[in-house]
C-alpha cells in the first residue's frame, strides 16, 4: 500500500504541476487574446485617423486648386503677353542686326557692337532677313496662278459649248 500511496503522491504532484502549467498556458492564451483585441482596436483607430486625414488632405488640395486657378490663368495670360512683346523686340533686334550687316559690317563687328557672340550675331541677322521676308510676303497681293476655267466644271462646260 505504501507503494500505491507513494505513487499517488507523485501523480498528484505531476497533476498539480501539469495543472499549474495548463493554467499558466491558459492565462497566457487569455492575455494573448486580450492583446490581439487591443491591437485590433488600435488598428481600427489608426485606420479611422488615416482616412480622416486623407479626406482633409483632399479638401485642402481642392481648396488650394480652387483659389489658385484664377491666378494661374492670369499668370498664363501674362506669359503670353510677354512672349508677344519679346517676339516683337527680337524682331527689332534682328532688323537692327540686318541693317548693320547691310551697312558693310562683318559678323565679328556686329557681335562686338551688340555685345554678343558671333553665333548670336548670325542668328540675329538671319532673323532680320526672315522678318523682312515675312513682311514683304504679307504686303504683296496673292498671286493667282490658275485663271483658266476648268472644263470639267458643268457650268463652264455649258458656256464653252
Amino acid at each position: 500500500m505504501a507503494a500505491s500511496g507513494a505513487g499517488g503522491r507523485r501523480r498528484a504532484r505531476r497533476s498539480t504541476m501539469v495543472s499549474r502549467r495548463l493554467a499558466a498556458a491558459r492565462e497566457r492564451h487569455v492575455e494573448q487574446l486580450a492583446q490581439q483585441r487591443e491591437n485590433e482596436r488600435n488598428v481600427d483607430s489608426a485606420l479611422e485617423v488615416y482616412f480622416l486625414a486623407d479626406e482633409k488632405i483632399a479638401e485642402a488640395e481642392q481648396e488650394c486648386e480652387r483659389r489658385t486657378a484664377p491666378h494661374e490663368l492670369a499668370i498664363a495670360r501674362l506669359h503670353e503677353r510677354r512672349d508677344v512683346v519679346v517676339e516683337q523686340h527680337r524682331a527689332e533686334q534682328g532688323r537692327a542686326a540686318l541693317a548693320a550687316a547691310e551697312a558693310d559690317r562683318t559678323v565679328e563687328q556686329i557681335a562686338t557692337l551688340f555685345g554678343v557672340d558671333e553665333k548670336t550675331a548670325r542668328r540675329l541677322i538671319a532673323a532680320g532677313r526672315d522678318e523682312r521676308k515675312s513682311t514683304v510676303e504679307a504686303s504683296e497681293p496673292p498671286v493667282l496662278t490658275d485663271l483658266a476655267p476648268d472644263p470639267a466644271d458643268p457650268a463652264v462646260a455649258a458656256t464653252l459649248a
